[in-house]
């Protein structure tokens, strides 16, 4: 009997396995690995047989240029395609269609007729995805349900389509020798969801930069970010800055640069910054926290200069590992800067996998540092009631008022655990009040934004993780260690995606539209901003951990395996040589680990809801994405986009300059919230807009949120076709208030916390 059909026959559910020795190398880990894919997990191992089949066609559809010759080749008996009902029209004169009866059943010969007649009609498949989530094993054939993404276009009529839906597949019960996979008898595909909009899409990608990393010397960039967009010299075009090459880019209008360093005399290895007055003076500093070494302040000159040494705080014990983000805020209303300085441990790190893997505390200690008014910090992590959650393995860390009543509160989203949510007290003392998050956000944590989604005037917050289909399908299958409940029981919380929460009352809850915006795959940067000006933020989301030369995922390794490794008490060296072997396989380049997934623009719906329109409008970018950042590039009251690429496989880094095109109107305005001598820093200042009717919408300047970002003092409104409004209101971090009553739209004003002029 061949492996699959044994493995078949096993019941579905947990198994006890056979007691062994405590293995002492990687050899032993391989083969008690390979003991528990025989036993607990047989019916993942016969799932992953039958997924090469999908796996073998999405990367034939990636590296072949004729895609639709591609699908013709893939081989099945009968196809049930769905009928697509009439659409309903969105914003922007967007199509929705969803699948209706009847269904036409192809064979085999009729689908290969009807792509051939897509194909001459002008029709072109630009990218798309396949991801196993359901699995049923069976003698007589096996049954999969298998989510599909397809972006296509018609150049010719400048339409553009999205896809979305679920195979069900019922496969042949062997194995097809030839090609050693399994082959699907029906596929069902009656569970269709289509978007589609003719037209321009609303971002191009401008340019390009190149940034190849060097981890072999001791002064070499390692990566480019951070990424801040700043407005240095305060002419109403922000800068660009990439900390991590010291490099600064000069806006000079109409998205020209001139690239120059930004310091004069900078010490290497910058993996977190932040811009700020720190010293009280009324110019921006520039605070870097370096990779083995202690944070430097750069003091700032008019201008955007920064020509002196940078300064060492030796504020704390020992020198940074994984420096994350710097977050300025004023935590103790004294009218200064204080700063959160938080710590990442990577997954994997000296073959270290957090115990237990939903709740990690193991990582390298996160900062909160007092400021002394004079840009001298003393660490108060500790005392301030931080200190139990310091070693999250953090990504995201904000100040922000989210409960209104005058002082900066505490987010933090971290990996391994996911977002944790503190009050301040009004002295810069917090309590944790994670637990009253409905539900908690557990989640392999990344970034997180903020925005006034539902447009009821309260602040909200969205957080990004990772969705795993993987996870799901165990789930299905239920399977699991059973010496492991609670692993078991945190699988798919951990393993949900994104969540959205919002502001009610005295605490935040998960939004009843969570579900549009749950799934974007394993994602990073992220940024809120009202992409096509009509009055409801937006949110863009970068996506995709490591994209191989195949599809096939590392994932079921990392739940079946790994999240068990320290919790089974192996010896640390026999994991890390293990991880060792196995690690260059996804960072070199071999296999994928959620590789070739697609960022997502997530259009707001009134506040009532999301719908993802990425590829629609030119930014479903197929790529790597690491950091994301918007911000007003060309100050034309249209935000662009920055996006920073990752690929593995040649070392390098990528910029991508996206400028937002959008030519559907929509009246706008914004304030850039300025500071001088004697003034309160922007930084965690309240800006709500008032509509003649009452109506109002509330946004926050914020430093922190997203990852390895800072976005400029500017805070931008769509309007939609409203052409005036009653008053934007300012409450800086020191209560005073600035308005601006029945402002011009469609401009920017200049805004200080002592006047406020246009």
């Amino acid at each position: 009997m061949s492996q699959e059909s044994a493995a078949g026959e096993g019941s579905v559910g947990q198994q006890t396995l056979t007691p062994v020795s405590m293995p002492t190398t990687a050899a032993e880990l391989k083969a008690q690995r390979a003991e528990h894919d025989a036993g607990v997990w047989s019916n993942e191992v016969l799932a992953q047989k039958h997924e090469s089949t999908f796996v073998a066609l999405w990367d034939s559809l990636i590296h072949q240029t004729d895609k639709f010759a591609v699908l013709k080749q893939f081989r099945f008996n009968r196809l049930e395609l769905a009928s697509l009902g009439e659409p309903e029209t969105l914003d922007w004169d967007i199509r929705r269609y969803r699948s209706t009866p009847p269904a036409r059943s192809l064979s085999h010969a009729q689908w290969q007729q009807w792509l051939d007649e897509w194909s001459s009609d002008g029709y072109r498949i630009v990218e798309t995805e396949f991801h196993h989530s359901s699995f049923e094993p069976s003698e007589t054939g096996a049954t999969s349900k298998v989510s599909f993404l397809v972006h296509a276009e018609q150049a010719a009529a400048r339409q553009r389509f999205i896809v979305r839906g679920t195979l069900h597949v019922k496969w042949l019960p062997q194995v097809d020798g030839a090609e050693n996979l399994f082959i699907p008898d029906v596929i069902d595909a009656t569970d269709l969801y289509v978007l589609s909009r003719q037209g321009m899409p609303a971002f191009e990608v401008n340019h390009v930069d190149t940034f190849p990393v060097d981890n072999s010397g001791a002064k070499a960039p390692t990566t480019p970010h951070p990424i801040i967009v700043q407005d240095l010299d305060d002419d109403g075009l922000p800068e660009v800055i990439v900390g991590g090459f010291n490099l600064l880019f000069r806006n000079q209008g109409k998205f020209k640069v001139a690239a120059t360093r930004l310091c004069d005399r900078p010490l290497p290895h910058t993996n977190a910054a932040a811009f700020a007055d720190l010293d009280g003076d009324g110019v921006r500093d520039y605070l870097a926290a370096r990779k083995n070494g202690l944070p430097v302040l750069y003091k700032g000159e008019v201008g955007g200069q920064f020509s002196q040494a940078g300064r060492e705080l030796a504020c704390i014990d020992e020198p940074l590992r994984v420096p994350i983000n710097v977050v300025p805020g004023d935590i103790d209303g004294d009218g200064d800067l204080d700063l959160f300085i938080g710590q990442q441990k990577p997954g994997y790190f000296n073959g270290d996998i957090p115990t237990p893997y939903y709740n990690a505390l193991d990582s390298f200690p996160g900062y909160l540092l007092l400021n002394d008014g004079h840009g001298n910090f003393t660490d108060v992590t500790a005392a301030s009631g931080l200190g139990e959650k310091s070693r999250r393995r953090n990504f995201a860390a904000t100040w922000i008022d989210f409960d209104a009543d005058g002082d900066l509160d505490f987010v933090m989203s971290s990996d391994f655990s996911g977002t944790d949510v503190f009050l301040n007290d009004g002295t810069g003392k917090f309590t944790d009040i994670s637990a009253k998050l409905e539900p908690q956000a557990y989640a392999f944590g990344m970034a997180h934004t903020f925005g006034d989604y539902n447009l009821d005037g309260a602040i909200d917050f969205f957080t990004v993780g990772m969705s795993s289909t993987t996870a799901r399908r165990l789930e299905q299958m239920k399977l699991g260690r059973e010496d492991f409940d609670d692993y078991n029981d945190a699988r798919m919380k951990m393993g949900y995606g994104n969540r959205l929460y919002l502001w009610q009352a005295d605490r935040f809850v998960q939004a009843p539209f969570n579900d549009d915006v749950a799934r974007t795959g394993w994602s990073w940067g992220t940024s809120t901003f009202d992409f096509d000006n009509d009055g409801d933020p937006d949110i863009y989301v970068g996506n995709g951990q490591t994209s191989g030369e195949t599809t096939k995922d590392y994932c079921t390794s990392f739940w079946c395996h790994d999240i068990y490794f320290k919790s089974d008490a192996r010896p640390e060296a026999a994991i890390r040589e293990l991880f060792q072997e196995m690690i260059p396989q996804f960072n070199g380049g071999a296999i994928s680990w959620n590789g070739y997934e697609h960022n997502a623009l997530l259009m707001n719906v009134a506040g009532t809801g999301f719908v993802n329109i990425g590829f629609l409008m030119g930014v479903a970018f197929e790529f790597d994405t690491r950091a994301v950042v918007s911000g007003d590039l060309d100050a034309d009251g249209r935000v662009d986009l920055i996006v920073e690429q990752k690929d593995q496989r040649t070392n390098e880094y990528k910029l991508h300059w996206v400028r937002n095109m959008w030519n559907g109107g929509g009246h706008w305005i914004g304030v850039q919230l300025r500071q001088s001598a004697g003034e309160p820093s922007p930084l965690g200042a309240r800006v709500t807009l008032t509509y003649d009717d009452g109506r109002q919408i509330v946004q926050h300047n914020l430093a922190g949120h997203s990852v390895w970002v800072q976005h400029d003092n500017t805070i931008h409104f769509g309007l939609g076709e409203v052409e005036a409004i009653k008053s934007i209101e300012i409450i800086w971090p020191n209560g005073k208030r600035t308005e601006l009553h029945e402002p011009q739209v469609d401009r920017y004003h200049v805004c200080h916390a002592t006047t406020a002029r246009s």
